[in-house]
């Protein structure tokens, strides 16, 4: 901590976060819903990985590495 903030402990205005206004029970519902969505689809991405492709020769059988 830098010697200047040690003298006064409580935080400054610059640095105080900025007031909020109540979010709504409609808003907040949309943002849970949006939530939700995401990690929805962050679930479906991660089942639906890609297979391992295993090289195949000219005829369409595995190759040998």
């Amino acid at each position: 901590m830098s010697p200047q903030l040690k003298e006064f402990k409580f935080i400054p205005v610059e640095f105080a976060p900025p007031p909020q206004r109540p979010l709504n029970p409609k808003q907040i519902n949309r943002i849970m819903k949006r939530r939700e969505a995401r990690k929805k689809i962050g679930n479906r991405i991660r089942a639906t990985r890609k297979k391992v492709v295993r090289n195949r020769d000219a005829r369409g059988r595995f190759a040998q590495k």
